[in-house]
């Protein structure tokens, strides 16, 4: 499975940061759920789960800022993020397997944290949780890292099931709350945001770009390749036949 991570904004002649790039190989087993999200623009980050576990993220690069202020790299795997050349700093690495349960919503985004979690201020990147809580399932009273009840379709954040899913394989995906939202605001308001992974780059101040986003593995995968940068568009994941 190859990892790319998105590449930050441009800003004029600014650039934005490369994302983290890396090969990962591990069996995905029969009858097992795997989840890959973070592939939109809120995002631009892979993150791969194993039913409810984080097993692998490729960071973000950070966006470009105004004066002389291009974004920080993205880490791939086990790589943290990179500082912008002028503004925020690059994501610190959280080592193999040690995310903690609760997490931090980087200070872009709008969205609340729960009680045990919290939100980032001022131009602090975030830090995802190790399994995803979700909204329904959590209101059903299962802990973020349980699996869910067999013969259960997958289903969204207000319980609602996917018909066209099956129910016949192990789950345990939490739709609807999971922290992937790590990037960093600016203090403009407007560039150098901060690039999303599984912490977040910090946002620059002024004029000034946004760190990159760092990569992370649970250490359920094997690490063929793993650099910070060299990717240069949209995230994105592409899955192959390991020779």
């Amino acid at each position: 499975m190859d990892l790319f991570g998105g590449k930050g904004d441009d800003n004029g002649a600014n650039i934005g940061g490369e994302g983290g790039k890396s090969t990962i190989k591990f069996t995905l087993d029969q009858n097992v759920e795997y989840i890959i999200t973070g592939l939109y623009t809120e995002v631009n980050a892979p993150f791969v789960y194993r039913k409810a576990s984080l097993i692998a993220v490729a960071g973000e690069g950070g966006d470009a800022g105004t004066v002389r202020a291009n974004g920080g790299d993205g880490g791939g795997v086990n790589i943290s993020g990179a500082s912008a050349s002028n503004g925020g700093q690059g994501a610190a690495l959280v080592l193999s397997g040690e995310l903690p349960a609760n997490g931090i919503y980087g200070s872009l985004t709008t969205n609340i944290a729960y009680a045990e979690d919290s939100n980032a201020t001022n131009v602090d990147g975030g830090r995802v949780i190790k399994c995803t809580k979700g909204v329904y399932w959590r209101e059903q009273g299962l802990s973020a890292c349980e699996d869910i009840p067999s013969e259960n379709k997958f289903r969204l954040s207000d319980g609602t099931e996917v018909q066209n899913t099956s129910s016949s394989i192990t789950r345990g995906f939490k739709t609807g709350y999971n922290m992937i939202e790590t990037k960093a605001a600016s203090d403009n308001g407007v560039t150098g945001y901060g690039g999303s992974g599984a912490t977040g780059g910090g946002g620059g101040s002024g004029p000034d770009a946004g760190g990159g986003g760092s990569g992370y593995t649970d250490g359920s995968v094997t690490v063929v390749s793993t650099q910070q940068g060299g990717s240069t568009g949209p995230a994105k994941v592409v899955i192959r036949l390991a020779s």
